[in-house]
């Protein structure tokens, strides 16, 4: 599979409540203002779900699922810029005022 080929998965950030004068899209979705997530190519975007939105974004499948995946995820050399980008997303998450946030904690095995 080339780069522009890639399976993608969606990584998830936290939720945080959907406030009355939202400027989400059709779809629910929301760009955040060229926020780009742990894998430093793929924006930031929210979701909408059941009176939350979802702040989420792309990651490529094959570097989080099967042996690949585990090989990545006990590499401190791998996990590190990561885990820092996953701190810097919720640090200009908070910064642009999108309320309360419960974060998922990035971890790895």
């Amino acid at each position: 599979m080339t780069k522009t080929q890639t399976a993608l998965a969606i990584y998830l950030y936290g939720f945080t409540q959907i406030p009355p004068t939202s400027t989400l899209t059709k779809e629910g979705k929301e760009e955040l203002s060229e926020i780009l997530g742990v894998d430093d190519e793929h924006l930031i975007s929210t979701h909408q779900c059941a009176g939350l939105k979802a702040v989420i974004s792309s990651v490529a499948l094959a570097d989080y699922t099967g042996e690949a995946g585990e090989s990545n995820l006990q590499n401190v050399a791998w996990l590190t810029p990561r885990a820092c980008r996953h701190a810097l997303v919720i640090d200009k998450l908070m910064k642009q005022g999108l309320g309360h946030l419960i974060i998922f904690q990035f971890t790895g095995s």
